[in-house]
């Protein structure tokens, strides 16, 4: 009975904390490197961009080559 009040309580906790993840975001300052890099990758993967094709092998190309390369 003691682990089903556990999951219970997780149970609880989860859908009382819907909207709050476990770990917090990470906020950077305003004008700093670490915010520009942020704002930079955050713009490059909501872009739209197909990942799958950006990565995918060109034709005639040898595999073992191009992820030496990539």
């Amino acid at each position: 009975m003691h682990r089903l009040s556990e999951v219970a309580a997780l149970v609880e906790f989860l859908l009382q904390n819907k909207h709050k993840t476990f770990r917090p975001k990470k906020r950077f300052p305003q004008g700093t490197l670490r915010y520009n890099l942020h704002k930079k990758a955050e713009a490059t993967l909501h872009s739209g961009v197909d990942l799958r094709t950006a990565v995918r092998l060109p034709p005639n190309e040898n595999l073992d080559d191009w992820i030496a390369v990539h």
